[in-house]
């Protein structure tokens, strides 16, 4: 079998799998706490996601789409990561609002928002799919039986078996807790590269926790002062490292459960008033505890697999194995740099990382040089203005990797200041080449020739 037909089945399998795990999970709920009326609203969102589906196929497949839709999924796994964690610790133990009216459209808008961004970014992959492949029928249906063959399958199994002991292990905090993890593990839209939304938030936390560590130093003190010594640069560089960035943003996610796990589980039982017996004292308070345990079941789950998922790729690097592409000389003309677009061995709009030195008043200034998503070239100084301009960047999947402190950055954000961002330089592009003044290097560089004094004090 042609192994991108293969690739589309699993996703539809993925897809189909996820959709009946959802409805399997929330029919039981809805009929468990007795209101399966709601569940009409959930086939709604349904609809609404699938209409969603439909418009993506007049929508255009590019990279930059694709990103945009990976994006969007993120976002909505940590809005409803946020919501459980603020029903967790704000509702524990109730299951419904209770206000009937806003239920139907709280169901509604909740289906619609979860699995709009999946199944159109798994629609642009399989476009994607079809395009290379040339077998555009046989895309298709491999993704769209596996689809349908799950869906169905479960539902016909599953039908008849409403899930167990529901309201003994589940209230609305939990399952909103189920539907985060569920789209933590199996929303990724970049198939077999990226099933799992592990990777992209991964890299989203590192790079968010790194920069708001750098600000919060600067907002504190002035990393170049001379008056600062080695053991204190290597103490303030400590702050925006992979490890401590990777473990604080593993925090963010196992944080809260594990706090919720922590005072659940720890927490006093009140006894309610006029209960004087000591026997009954104990069986309500054996029966909060076992209440309390299984209601902990999902927040210990979600932890667990937090934790397993996270350093199963990596701990939140970037990875070991990184693009370090040697700079290619340049000898400026009149002031101005010029790269050609394309020449022998190399094509700067194919994706791949480039960069070119051009010596300044006795310096090497590596210029870095790659296109993003949206087909725009991007160029960069190969440094920022955080870490020491030696060490540059390389390029790791979809990440340019900033050598000295593993910190990725997007390629669809280079060209943006800031953070641990290469320092953007304006270039004009011809038909043959990219062109930098001379005096917008020297400008941008007076950013990083602080690094000096840093190489003097790591």
């Amino acid at each position: 079998m042609n192994p991108l037909i293969a690739e589309a089945a699993i996703i539809g399998c993925k897809e189909g799998l996820k959709l009946a795990l959802v409805w399997y999970v929330c029919r039981s709920f809805f009929d468990a706490y007795g209101r399966p009326g709601l569940m009409r609203f959930f086939y709604f969102g349904v609809a609404v996601a699938s209409g969603l589906f439909v418009l993506s196929f007049f929508m255009p497949h590019d990279m930059a789409a694709r990103d945009t839709v990976a994006r969007l999924t993120g976002y909505v796994f940590f809005l409803f990561f946020m919501a459980a964690v603020a029903l967790m610790y704000n509702r524990p133990g109730k299951a419904l609002s209770g206000v009937s009216g806003l239920e139907p459209l709280a169901v509604l808008f909740a289906t619609a928002l979860y699995f709009s961004p999946d199944i159109v970014g798994a629609s642009l992959f399989v476009r994607e799919l079809a395009v290379l492949s040339g077998q555009v029928a046989g895309i298709y249906f491999s993704g769209a039986f596996a689809f349908v063959f799950l869906i169905a399958f479960f539902v016909l199994l599953l039908a008849k078996r409403p899930l167990k002991g529901v309201r003994r292990f589940l209230g609305l905090a939990e399952l909103f807790v189920f539907l985060a993890l569920l789209k933590f593990l199996g929303s990724g839209t970049k198939g077999f590269g990226e099933i799992s939304l592990v990777s992209s938030v991964q890299q989203g936390l590192v790079k968010f926790v790194h920069d708001a560590a750098h600000q919060s130093l600067l907002f504190l003190m002035v990393p170049d002062h001379p008056l600062l010594v080695t053991t204190t640069w290597n103490f303030i560089g400590f702050f925006f490292s992979g490890p401590f960035t990777a473990f604080l943003a593993l925090l963010i996610l196992a944080g809260p459960m594990l706090g919720y796990l922590y005072v659940t589980l720890t927490g006093d039982i009140p006894i309610p008033e006029g209960m004087d017996s000591g026997a009954e004292r104990r069986m309500y308070r054996a029966e909060k505890r076992a209440f309390r345990r299984r209601r902990s079941v999902m927040a210990g789950a979600f932890a667990l697999l937090v934790f397993i998922s996270w350093y199963s790729v990596g701990g939140g690097r970037a990875g070991a194995t990184l693009e370090l592409p040697e700079p290619r000389p340049i000898v400026p003309e009149a002031g101005v740099v010029s790269m050609d677009l394309s020449g022998p061995g190399f094509d700067l709009m194919d994706g791949r990382l480039y960069k070119f030195s051009v010596n300044l008043e006795g310096e090497t200034v590596v210029l870095l040089v790659i296109r993003r998503p949206d087909g725009k070239l991007a160029v960069t100084i190969d440094a920022c203005e955080i870490c020491p301009p030696d060490e540059g960047y390389g390029r790791s999947a979809e990440y340019v990797v900033c050598v000295y402190c593993m910190t990725p950055i997007p390629i669809e954000t280079l060209g943006m200041p800031g953070g641990c961002n290469p320092i953007p330089l304006e270039a004009e592009i011809t038909d043959s080449s990219v062109l930098v003044l001379m005096e917008e290097i020297a400008a941008k560089w007076r950013f990083v020739t602080s690094s000096k004094s840093k190489e003097g004090i790591r």
